[in-house]
């Protein structure tokens, strides 16, 4: 009795592994982590160029390569500040001397603060040390992750048309004016919830905001401090929304959660600060965002990381190509 319930439990066991090895193979789950994919080696020490941030970033700055350029990518999806530390310490070593780290900072990154996006697969990116968010669960969850969302054995029976080689190929180009408005309107609808706020206009701000405010100022220096230990070149630099997309905000909100922020950063360190928040030349053109506001289709990334290294030569005498 006891052997066969051993061997049933077994088959179980060695069934649901075989599940979820097979549910990792899907497209479904490529596209998915696909975000998580195209960091540099620790071991290699020689990139020229490295950009941290959260999703507006990953669009913004998915273009090196075809532009010939030595970069490295190591934005997330929903990436907090105090994230972007832990990945820029764990992967320092990858960039040469002089190189440099772009730090893209936007009005609401300054108030967020939540890592559960990402927290079960951080583990794949940073070690135990540099990771907060660390636990066995997490692991497991990443190992098996069918067991904690079971409804995803869909994906099994009809996975995803196709595999994405890039961010990009996850959505269409960009979108018509209509659609764009209901993406944005919907994306300003959850930076209200999840902040709790009234509009994006008014400067009271709740207990709670402020106190992440004010940790997330001190981490945008732990970051620039860490560039400047190890001779690096900080770069912190806003990327481009629409004309639509920023007539939600305030001049006075912006001051508040973002601006005040950098100076503040300014009045202790020495770095170039690079402001595209409301570029007209992206204001107007929809046609370079997937959402027609918010994160940069391929062309949008491709012109825009063009002018910004451009600009880092012609102002500032900085070369990298």
């Amino acid at each position: 009795m006891m052997i066969a319930a051993l061997i049933i439990i077994t088959a179980i066991i060695a069934f649901v592994i075989l599940l979820n090895a097979a549910y990792k193979r899907t497209n479904y789950d490529s596209n998915e982590s696909i975000f998580y994919q195209g960091f540099c080696n620790r071991q290699e020490r020689g990139h020229r160029i490295a950009n941290i941030g959260s999703t507006y970033a990953k669009y913004a700055f998915g273009e090196y390569d075809d532009l010939g350029v030595d970069g490295v990518n190591m934005a997330l999806k929903s990436e907090s500040l105090e994230i972007d530390y832990c990945i820029l310490k764990e992967y320092s070593k990858c960039l040469k001397e002089n190189a440099i780290v772009f730090i893209p900072v936007s009005p609401c990154l300054m108030l967020f603060d939540d890592n559960s996006t990402n927290r079960n697969r951080l583990y794949q990116l940073l070690s135990k040390k540099n990771n907060p968010e660390f636990s066995l669960f997490t692991v497991i969850k990443r190992w098996i992750p069918l067991v904690f969302n079971p409804r995803k054995v869909k994906y099994l029976i009809k996975d995803s048309e196709y595999k994405a080689n890039d961010i990009y190929e996850l959505r269409k180009p960009y979108v018509c004016a209509d659609k764009a408005k209901e993406e944005l309107d919907s994306l300003v609808e959850i930076w209200l919830s999840l902040f709790g706020l009234e509009n994006l206009r008014s400067t009271e701000l709740s207990d709670k905001n402020i106190s992440v405010l004010d940790k997330n100022k001190k981490i945008l220096k732990q970051i620039i401090q860490l560039c400047i230990d190890e001779g690096f070149k900080p770069v912190v630099i806003t990327t481009p929304f629409s004309d639509y997309l920023n007539s939600f905000f305030s001049k006075e909100f912006k001051n508040l959660v973002l601006y005040e922020c950098i100076y503040d950063a300014k009045s202790s360190f020495d770095f170039i600060f690079l402001d595209y928040l409301t570029d007209p030349f992206y204001g107007a053109r929809s046609e370079l965002f997937v959402d027609g506001g918010f994160c940069l289709n391929k062309r949008g990334s491709m012109i825009f990381v063009k002018s910004v290294l451009d600009r880092l030569e012609k102002e500032f005498g900085i070369s990298v190509i």
